[in-house]
């Protein structure tokens, strides 16, 4: 299990180039990729992408390269525009009539006088001098998202303690709940209809009280509820990438099957062990919006 928030950092160099690369990470429910790079590099946009793909499955994640060519640039001389620019500056001073020493700084500075060259590198080139510290990158960023998916995990597991707990000890309060609740309609509508009612019209009733505690049956919720949390506790030990949905799926029916079971058991005697249940699927909604 891995955390979608995470960060690694690393750095390469040789006599020809410097590199950096940051990578971040926070929750998103896709994979929101953004890679910032220098211009020299734009064009090895899509297989960066592609080696962050491979070890990123979700989450809002950001790349920043920096970029630095150690390699002296190619300067050449425009020998006909340095001699033009010079005559039309003497050409000036002989027009205003004024004689004073032209600076060659600004001759130079003159565009198109000097033109400089940067060397072209192929693609392959480059893509070798950034993979290095992209990879590093991300193996830090992924051992930091592990430690963060250890620690879920843990408390995963407490959490799913606690609700097995609970879980259980409303099943063994529900079949004493469920008598109850049938003798005591039962005593009830007996003793406000005893004098009016016939043999048929009794057994009806009885049949009516019945159906009605059946409604109140958790016994089913129970089964499902039971049935989510081991399949909630074998999705956590899986090795795949991303298990963060999977996991967001099964706590919304373990929060429909408690909800329906609190509205269903309506006893003092469990309210505790129910609101336990909720509170503990909360935390993990909470929690589970961090795992990959």
């Amino acid at each position: 299990m891995k955390s979608m928030t995470g960060f690694g950092k690393a750095s390469y160099a040789d006599d020809r180039f410097e590199v950096e690369i940051e990578v971040k990470s926070l929750n998103h429910r896709f994979l929101d990729m953004r890679i910032l790079l220098p211009r020299e590099v734009q064009s090895l946009e899509l297989p960066l992408r592609d080696i962050v793909g491979k070890s990123i499955g979700r989450g809002k994640v950001d790349v920043r390269v920096t970029w630095r060519d150690k390699r002296l640039p190619q300067i050449e001389i425009d020998e006909d525009r340095l001699k033009a620019v010079w005559t039309m500056f003497e050409q000036a001073q002989r027009i205003v009539g004024q004689s004073q020493e032209i600076s060659l700084d600004r001759i130079l500075d003159r565009p198109g006088v000097v033109r400089e060259y940067s060397q072209q590198t192929e693609d392959d080139e480059l893509l070798a001098a950034i993979r290095q510290p992209l990879e590093e990158a991300l193996s830090r960023h992924a051992a930091m998202s592990r430690r963060e998916g250890e620690a879920m995990h843990d408390f995963f597991i407490t959490s799913l303690a606690r609700i097995d707990s609970a879980l259980s000890g409303i099943e063994a309060e529900f079949p004493e709940y469920r008598n109850d609740l049938f003798n005591k309609y039962k005593t009830q509508v007996s003793e406000m209809l005893a004098s009016s009612l016939s043999d048929e019209e009794h057994r009806r009733l009885l049949v009516e009280i019945a159906l009605f505690v059946e409604k109140s049956d958790v016994n089913e919720e129970i089964v499902r509820l039971h049935d989510h949390i081991a399949k909630f506790r074998d999705k956590i030990f899986e090795t795949k990438r991303q298990v963060g949905k999977a996991l967001n799926f099964i706590l919304q029916e373990m929060q429909r099957e408690t909800n329906t079971i609190g509205a269903k058991f309506n006893s003092v005697k469990v309210f505790s062990e129910v609101l336990t249940m909720k509170e503990e699927i909360e935390k993990c909604r909470e929690m589970v919006q961090n795992v990959e």
